[in-house]
Parts: structure tokens; C-alpha cells; sequence
């Protein structure tokens, strides 16, 4: 992924919620772990040991963060992917919009990812595809591994009380990983992830990141989700995907021939326009001559 440029960003009022977001929670936990802290997803059936393995995997992810040492509730940056257009409009009034339209596969809420690679498929094909990079509460995460259509899914769900926020690892494909206890050598095992936040007053964006479109269709192949995974909008994921970019790309060309033709012809218009005007004024002035001699 090649990145054009990539731009600090600051919200004060987002700033401001977030740190009265997060006051509160810590307290809440500290005063009633029992309820703001539970730990019932270890009394959940747990098939070969995968949501103690997702909750393993989330608690390795919190400690890479330093500042996690003296956080009695995690934060960790995270990624999410969009165009510009509606990047910045995230800036300036926050995710509240998407929290409420994106019912989601593991529960109702605003969707990170901690992989920039896994986000492409919701990016490669926006305008202007940007990433903004967040700090998200993600606190006391539920590890999910029910599958999106399977009896017992979480799909648009709120997150469970007693946790901030849900957590689950996932195949490139978006479904639920299997337990995964090392990588093969060609990557085929590899798992991603995402997280689900459902409150905008979680989220803090603080980095807004213009990503090339160069290669970015052949990249999202790689990506390609299943149909359900878009919404169950999109049939052919790859196909459509490079279809958009060379259309884009054919848009843009036709664009660009289209303005230098009308810039040739205003060209020509106006040359035109001012050779009239020279003959006019010199008709003008052979006939004030002729005049001027028949007068005499």
C-alpha cells in the first residue's frame, strides 16, 4: 500500500468526549469490577480453545502499547478505512452516523481493524481512498467466534454488557478463524481481525491517511471477501473491483481529453472572435475613410 501523504488531525470536542469517555469507564471499573469488568465468555462453550484464544490474542495486542501498562482500561490505535469525503466529515462531527447504519456480522456498532491490508476491500474503491487511524477504548473486549450465520450470531447485536467493546479473529474472507498456533511458511494461516465500538465517544481519530491508487485493485484481490461480507452487495469482489478502477481510470482519461478539447476549442473560439473583431474594425475604418472622402 502506497501512502500519498498523511496529515495529523485534531478534533478539541472529540478530544474533550473522549477523555470524559474514558474518566468515566475507568471509574466504573474500579469501583464495580464485577459488573463493568466481566468475565463471563469463559463460561461460553469454547470449541478447541478459540475464545480463549481470541481473548489470549486481544490481551498480547494491548500490551504492545506502552501506555497500557498504567491503564487500568486498554487503548490501542486501530484502522478504518473510507473515502476522503467521508473521512474528513468523520474529522469535524465524529462516527455517530456509522454506528447507527452499520448493523454488522459481530454486533451493532463502528468497525476497526488493527490490519491496514485486511481493510482494503472497504477502501480500494472509494474515492479518494483514505485511512483515518484512531485510539479506541477497547477496554474489557467479549472474544467472538460465532459464526455471522450460524445459530447464536452477534450480528447487530449490541456489545455485550459488561464489556466495551467485541473482539473477533478472522480469515481474509472476514468469517471466524480457526485456532492458528503458527504460520505457515506461505501465509495461508494468517488471521486479522476486528473490533467493534459502539460508542463514537470511544474512538479518537488523530491520524487522517491518503493511500495511493496505484496497485490498490491488484492488492484488494488478494483481499477479496465473501459476497455477505459487503453487505451481500457485491458479486464478484475482484472482478468488480479492478471493473471500478479501470472505469475510474477511464472516467478520469475521458475527463482530462474532454477539458483540454475545450480548452483547444475556447482557444479557437477566441482567436476567432479576435480576428472578427480586427476585420470589423478595419471594415469600420475603410468605410469612415470612404465617408469621410465622399463628404469632402
Amino acid at each position: 500500500i502506497e501512502i500519498e501523504e498523511a496529515h495529523a488531525v485534531h478534533c478539541h470536542g472529540q478530544l474533550q468526549a473522549f477523555a470524559i469517555k474514558y474518566s468515566s469507564v475507568t471509574t466504573q471499573v474500579r469501583s464495580s469490577p464485577g459488573l463493568f469488568w466481566s468475565t463471563d465468555w469463559t463460561t461460553k462453550e469454547d470449541t478447541d480453545g478459540v475464545r480463549k484464544w481470541t481473548s489470549e490474542v486481544y490481551e498480547n495486542l494491548t500490551r504492545k502499547f506502552e501506555w497500557n501498562r498504567n491503564l487500568l482500561v486498554p487503548i490501542i490505535p486501530a484502522l478504518h478505512g473510507t473515502s476522503s469525503d467521508i473521512a474528513n466529515s468523520i474529522i469535524r462531527t465524529g462516527f455517530v452516523a456509522l454506528a447507527k447504519l452499520d448493523t454488522g456480522w459481530y454486533g451493532q456498532g463502528i468497525y476497526f481493524t488493527t490490519s491496514a491490508e485486511y481493510a482494503l476491500p472497504y477502501f480500494a474503491t472509494k474515492p479518494n481512498p483514505t485511512v483515518i487511524i484512531c485510539l479506541v477504548i477497547t477496554g474489557n473486549a467479549y472474544p467472538v467466534i460465532e459464526h455471522p450465520k450460524k445459530p447464536g450470531t452477534f450480528m447487530g447485536t449490541p456489545v455485550k454488557p459488561g464489556y466495551h467493546s467485541h473482539y473477533v479473529l478472522t480469515r481474509k474472507d472476514g468469517y471466524p478463524c480457526k485456532k492458528i498456533t503458527s504460520e505457515d511458511e506461505h501465509g495461508l494461516d494468517k488471521y486479522y481481525d476486528e473490533i467493534v465500538i459502539e460508542q463514537q465517544t470511544c474512538i479518537l481519530p488523530f491520524y487522517l491517511v491518503r493511500v495511493s491508487t496505484r496497485n490498490l485493485g491488484l492488492l484488494a484481490i488478494r483481499m477479496q471477501k465473501d459476497v455477505a461480507m459487503l453487505n451481500d452487495q457485491e458479486k464478484d469482489f475482484a472482478s468488480e473491483n479492478l471493473e471500478e478502477l479501470r472505469d475510474s481510470r477511464s472516467e478520469r482519461q475521458q475527463d482530462v481529453r474532454d477539458s483540454r478539447s475545450e480548452r483547444q476549442q475556447d482557444v479557437r473560439d477566441s482567436r476567432s472572435e479576435r480576428q472578427q473583431d480586427v476585420r470589423d474594425s478595419r471594415s469600420e475604418r475603410q468605410q469612415d475613410v470612404r465617408d469621410s472622402r465622399s463628404e469632402r
